[in-house]
């Protein structure tokens, strides 16, 4: 007995040595075939990744991209990233722990990443001001960014964003973070394990080919996914309390919920329902609010009718630079 306790023990060890091996050389392997394709920029947690593409010009905003809540980082916004610099200034960047960004072990609420967010842009000489652009979580991000750099902030566009109520109304106020909730020291071994890379339970769905890359970052970018999902209540409340300018123009942009097949088949008519009047709530957040059903679209609107987000954001962008962002069209 004490001979096959040790056998198994050595074979679990053995494993896992091997796993752990096969990660290190997998994260080494994604890094050198895939280099970030923006600049690293030094800061005090350690190496940040900025991709921004376009000429700045007077007057006109730069726009700032935030992903959502996912592994894509700013790879997320690779259907659209190049489109939108052909006439602007376009900055995507990626948070701490995800793809080429080194982590931050400080809590990763809002605060913290709208903080950080700032200081990678003076570092890297970017300057205001800015049309910030957020997806789902960074929806959430973008509108605290815009709390608390108001100065800075000429306009938010909310492609499908998550709403600061929606746990509340949909949930009954129960915690994100507060079930079932991993330690992180065993998210980190998971992550180094190669366990991940071998069985990638990540559900990506129909990716545009030039999001793909993102996978290969996968057990590198759930650490820093894991670290965020932890802080979702403390960010879901700063997001509530966000000080926006009552004139500060706002384009939300959302998905067609009766075309999105994962969500009819997920939720019910009353949650569909509930998603379509929170969007609505949320361009009513200042009095320059406007909202637009993309026709045919799922959550990531801007992988699925990119032609038309772009459009959207670059009439947006001319009301603003025109000085009639509040008029409707």
């Amino acid at each position: 007995m004490r001979r096959r306790i040790g056998m198994l023990v050595f074979l679990f060890l053995s494993i896992g040595s091997i796993g752990a091996i096969y990660e290190t050389w997998a994260r080494k392997s994604a890094k050198e075939n895939y280099p970030p394709p923006g600049k690293l920029i030094s800061m005090p947690w350690g190496a940040s990744h900025l991709h921004c593409l376009g000429i700045r010009e007077e007057g006109k905003p730069t726009l700032l991209l935030q992903s959502g809540l996912d592994i894509y980082g700013s790879l997320s916004w690779a259907p659209i990233h190049e489109k939108l610099s052909r006439s602007r200034r376009v900055c995507a960047y990626d948070r701490a722990g995800m793809l080429w960004s080194e982590p931050n072990n400080v809590v990763r609420d809002g605060v913290a990443i709208s903080a950080e967010l700032n200081s990678l842009l003076e570092a890297a000489g970017e300057t205001s001001p800015y049309l910030v652009i957020g997806h789902s979580r960074g929806g959430l991000l973008s509108i605290i960014y815009a709390g608390l750099y108001a100065e800075q902030v000429r306009g938010l566009v909310l492609i499908d964003s998550s709403h600061f109520d929606h746990r509340v109304r949909a949930q009954g106020g129960s915690s994100f973070t507060s079930r079932h909730a991993l330690p992180s020291w065993a998210v980190s071994s998971i992550a180094h394990s190669g366990w991940l890379r071998a069985f990638d339970p990540y559900p990506y769905g129909d990716l545009p080919r030039n999001v793909g890359p993102a996978k290969q970052f996968m057990p590198i970018s759930i650490e820093g996914f894991f670290a965020e999902w932890l802080a979702t209540d403390l960010m879901f409340d700063q997001a509530s309390k966000a000080d926006l300018m009552p004139l500060l123009p706002v384009l939300v942009l959302s998905r067609e919920v009766d075309a999105d097949v994962s969500l009819a088949k997920a939720v019910s008519k009353d949650a569909k329902s509930l998603w379509q009047k929170l969007q609505s709530e949320l361009a009513a957040l200042t009095d320059c609010g406007t909202l637009r059903v993309v026709n045919g679209s799922g959550h990531y609107v801007h992988h699925d009718k990119p032609t038309v987000v772009v459009d959207e954001i670059a009439t947006f962008m001319k009301r603003i630079v025109e000085g009639h962002s509040c008029e409707p069209n």
